[in-house]
């Protein structure tokens, strides 16, 4: 998890927004994969307030995911092997 920190008026530091980042996100990506095969990344990334493109950056990263067919008639599937 990475905070960012902006200083207030007073001088002090006030947290202003926390990403999250990594394993987490892949976690959370590959139990709603999981949960629904035919989730699109649009979907994936409005669930977990990030971008479309933070959701494929991801999910070119986790090898043991991949879609299976073309376009809207297409399916996520999780592998075992990770």
């Amino acid at each position: 998890m990475v905070t960012f920190m902006r200083p207030t008026k007073d001088g002090t530091q006030d947290v202003t927004q926390d990403v999250t980042q990594g394993t987490n996100l892949d976690g959370k990506i590959e139990n709603a994969i999981k949960d629904n095969p035919n989730v699109t990344t649009e979907d994936l990334a409005k669930q977990f307030g990030v971008t479309s493109m933070t959701i494929k950056r991801h999910i070119a990263k986790m090898l043991h995911i991949r879609y299976v067919g073309s376009g809207y008639s297409g399916y996520w599937e999780v592998l075992d092997d990770k």
